[in-house]
């Protein structure tokens, strides 16, 4: 009794505290790691039947939740046309992950392979991550040489063999763990690089131990396409007639991975509600060499309908007032044709930070959400600042017996990962009839089991980091245990605004406008974070967006945008030429609808399911093989 009377007073305090200060609950941000954590899974801890809501018959879920192994997934990416880029890996224990997974965001074609014979059969090859004695034979050498004289692009991330120095153009190759930043020379890409986040990309930031070493390339004798801040060469260019050689001085895989992998906090160089272009820069001048090298190069476009822009609304409902003020947000949303996500705490105990709000009192509202054609997603079941500490768990948990209680801003009693997983899907689908496909942690809380731990307990799409911590603007696929090998059906849709920044929303209406237009130069995400605690001033921000965006964007709620990149990212494109003819394969293992194909100018489409729209081609076909013919000029 003594222990609950201490808990209960701290209950009381952090209600009473909460109540003045409701924005505080869905904080946005990582909480302070000087502070103790206190995690007690001993089982000693007990809720007083007072402080829980217990749903009359409602028991689940049954079946136990089991995280697969990790696997390897070499083999999908190792099959394709010789349109492709050809992605030649010298070292198969690399972070080849994270260059695949960069390439599919955006939507350029490409395979995998181990045998440079195979990689000869492609314009455009990438070898990754080294060229060295150690990882290229000397026959393989001297073809990748040859395949440049012949009028192919060679792009080499760190070629180190001292007998291609003067095939790529240096002298030497220092290595460094110093470099900060990495900037694209004037006329690298096809657009001007005029923000200041464009033209310096951000490599290692702040950390005192550098994430990402690279090398400069000293005197070179062809052209510099990038510098590090000090000047010295790290990406270089040497033309051979048609044919080019390029010699990249950082692991472009493990740069990828750290972003996605959310690894980057200290290279960013904000939190959120800013541009981070850095990893979608890199992937766009990669794109655009092949597309140099390969007259015949089709893209996958970013946006549902061949818009410029995603645009997603999605608010965290962690707040006894929000669930009410909720029905506002969804009524408005639902009268413009837009269909909004909402994550729900799934509130059933009372404890330091709130009342319980998800009971007979309050589902009404919940449900309403669903009638209004919203997305219900989850937002756990206790919204704990500790959440990325939790052990992982038995699988088994489940409602009424999983009793996670919070008795300090730092200490959590009787909770795991699956259960919080687990327990919040199950009442929210129990509750309000929906299918739950979609998570969002409070505070953002990121365990490194997290990508797997969703996968075994039924979700399809996270929306748990920011845009700037990830360095990139677009969605990305998660790996098992946020690392280099093995990754999961989950895919991450960054957070590029939210509403706890000063000043108020309504007051940065006109640098989120700003922040869109920039994203939209390459079909980024616009994913905007509201906590429906308030109205006034956040609901004036959304009207405000919505009415500037409705006819250059698409809206849409996560799962449905969730749902169309699953199918996009699964899609490959491959191109055969049939004299004056070009027939696209499109290989397709879920049915697409309005997916735009980037083509070359002057491409003229004959036959096939799509349509032209702005200069893309819009493709809608059931899973299989769709074939297209274009005329070229």
């Amino acid at each position: 009794m003594r222990e609950f009377l201490k808990v209960a007073v701290f209950c009381l305090f952090g209600w009473i505290l909460g109540m003045s200060t409701a924005a505080a609950y869905g904080q946005v941000g990582p909480s302070d790691p000087r502070q103790p954590r206190q995690i007690d899974n001993s089982g000693s801890f007990r809720v007083e039947a007072a402080d829980l809501y217990v749903a009359p018959g409602v028991n689940g879920p049954a079946a136990p939740s089991a995280v697969a192994p990790v696997e390897d997934s070499w083999g999908r990416y190792d099959q394709g046309e010789g349109s492709r880029l050809a992605v030649l890996v010298t070292d198969v224990k690399s972070d080849w992950l994270g260059l695949a997974h960069g390439l599919k965001s955006a939507g350029i074609p490409f395979r995998l392979t181990k045998d440079y014979r195979e990689a000869l059969r492609h314009k455009a090859i990438l070898a990754y991550p080294m060229i060295s004695g150690g990882t290229v034979s000397t026959e393989a050498v001297a073809a990748l040489s040859q395949h440049v004289q012949n009028g192919g692009v060679l792009v080499a991330v760190q070629p180190l063999a001292n007998s291609m120095r003067n095939l790529f153009g240096f002298t030497e190759a220092i290595p460094s763990r110093q470099q900060k930043s990495l900037s694209f020379q004037k006329g690298a890409l096809s657009w001007a690089l005029d923000d200041a986040r464009e033209a310096a990309l951000t490599i290692n930031g702040s950390a005192p131990e550098a994430v990402l070493g690279t090398y400069s390339f000293l005197f070179p004798t062809g052209k510099v396409v990038a510098a590090y801040e000090d000047g010295k060469a790290a990406i270089i260019r040497k033309d051979y007639g048609g044919g080019a050689a390029y010699a990249v001085g950082l692991d472009l895989g493990h740069w990828l991975l750290t972003g996605y992998n959310s690894r980057a906090e200290s290279s960013a160089r904000s939190y959120v509600d800013d541009y981070e272009p850095s990893l979608d820069i890199l992937l766009q001048w990669l794109k655009e060499v092949y597309r140099s090298a390969e007259k015949n190069a089709v893209f996958l476009g970013s946006v549902p309908s061949g818009k410029a822009l995603a645009v997603l609304l999605t608010h965290d409902v962690d707040f006894t007032k929000s669930v009410v003020n909720a029905l506002a947000y969804a009524e408005y949303e639902k009268s413009m044709g837009i269909r909004g996500t909402y994550f729900i705490q799934t509130k059933y105990i009372r404890d330091y930070y709130d009342e319980i709000f998800f009971n007979e009192a309050y589902l009404p509202y919940l449900r309403k959400l669903k009638e209004l054609g919203m997305e219900v997603g989850s937002h756990t079941v206790s919204h704990s600042y500790v959440f990325a500490d939790l052990p992982l768990g038995s699988g088994a948990e489940s409602y009424p017996s999983y009793q996670p209680f919070i008795s300090g801003r730092y200490a959590i009693h009787n909770a795991t990962v699956l259960g919080e997983l687990r327990v919040s899907k199950f009442l929210l689908e129990q509750g309000t009839g929906a299918a739950v496909a979609s998570f969002r942690a409070g505070h953002l809380q990121n365990p490194l089991m997290l990508p797997q731990a969703l996968a075994a307990t039924g979700y399809r799409y996270s929306s748990n980091v920011t845009a700037n911590t990830a360095l990139t603007q677009r969605p990305f696929q998660l790996n098992y245990s946020r690392s280099s090998q093995g990754e999961v059906p989950i895919y991450e849709f960054p957070i590029a605004i939210e509403d706890e920044l000063e000043p108020p929303m309504d007051k940065r209406l006109d640098k989120a406008l700003a922040l869109s237009a920039k994203v939209a130069r390459y079909g980024g995400l616009l994913n905007i974070l509201i906590h429906p605690n308030v109205l006034e001033e956040k609901m004036t921000f959304e009207q405000g967006l919505v009415n500037a965006l409705k006819d250059k964007a698409w809206f849409g709620s996560l799962g449905e945008y969730g749902r169309w990149w699953e199918a996009r990212d699964a899609a490959e494109t491959d191109v055969l030429v049939q004299g004056q003819l070009r027939q696209v394969r499109l290989r397709l293992p879920q049915a697409v609808e309005e997916l735009p194909l980037e083509v070359p100018a002057g491409w003229m489409l004959q036959s096939g399911p799509g349509r032209i729209q702005g200069g893309q081609v819009l493709i809608s076909a059931p899973a299989g093989e769709a074939v297209l013919t274009f005329t070229t000029p």
